[in-house]
Formats: structure tokens, sequence, C-alpha cells
């Protein structure tokens, strides 16, 4: 077991691109990577009030943690529908500072970091980790396994 990494480095993207453009895997990675999952953990900026109030809708639960809000939100496929088209704020970036995804055990799997500047594939193996590997090349995005020695 392992992990994998994917570098997505916005601040040299032009302020003018599209989100599509910015965020080329978003789609896929929703489609075709969420599917294990059943709850997420949407962090923002408490500041970020018209990303969080709209996410309200959707939340189950929601907690403030110093500097950030917390709204943790079933994953059905009326809300990875909402991620997958409804996720780029008015200047075409990702809204949510991070997001989480767990299992139905509560392991965390797919982390979203940083406004998607890295993602995260947690517990994944060498042999699973090759098409999604493939995913962010196809995308021209840096993605690295790291096998974890002390399994």
């Amino acid at each position: 077991m392992g992990y994998l990494k994917a570098t997505n480095d916005v601040r040299h993207k032009s302020d003018t691109l599209p989100f599509k453009k910015r965020y080329p895997f978003w789609q896929e990675l929703w489609e075709v990577y969420s599917g294990p999952y059943n709850e997420l953990q949407v962090q923002n900026w408490k500041e970020e009030s018209e990303a969080i109030q709209e996410l309200e809708q959707f939340s189950f639960s929601s907690q403030d943690e110093g500097l950030v809000k917390i709204q943790r939100v079933t994953l059905n496929d009326k809300i990875r529908d909402y991620f997958i088209h409804h996720s780029a704020d008015s200047k075409e970036q990702l809204k949510w500072f991070s997001i989480l995804f767990h299992d139905d055990h509560g392991i965390e799997g797919i982390e979203i970091r940083n406004y998607a500047e890295e993602i995260f594939f947690n517990q994944v193996t060498r042999e699973d980790a090759e098409p999604i590997l493939e995913m962010f090349k196809k995308y021209d995005t840096e993605a690295e396994f790291f096998p974890d020695e002390t399994d």
C-alpha cells in the first residue's frame, strides 16, 4: 500500500482560465473515483461565507474550528453531481479549501487540499494507482505514487 499525490499548480495558471481548464481532471475524478465513499468533510475559511452558506443546504453537520468552518455531507448521486457541476466560484476557481472523502468505516480516502493544488489518494496499491496516474497524466497534471514501506 501507499499513496498517490497529484499536484495542480493553479497559482501559475492564468486568472482568466475557465474552471474546466484550471481543473481538467475534476469531472473524471468525481465520476470515476468517488464511488467508494459515502461522506465528505468540506473545509473553508470562515470568511468564505458564500461557499459555506451554499453548502449548508446539503450538510448534516457544521462546526467551527478556529478559523475554519467544517461541514459534513453525505455523498450520493445528487451531491456528486453538485460537486461536478457547481464547484466554480465567480473567478472560475474551486470554492472549497479542502474536501476529504470518507468510506462507510470512516476511513479517509481521497483528499483534495489547498483548493485542489494537491490531491491525495490514500491506502492504494501500486496497481490501483496506475489508472489514477494515467488520468492525471492525460490532463498534464503531475502525479506520483509513494509506496508505504512500513506496511
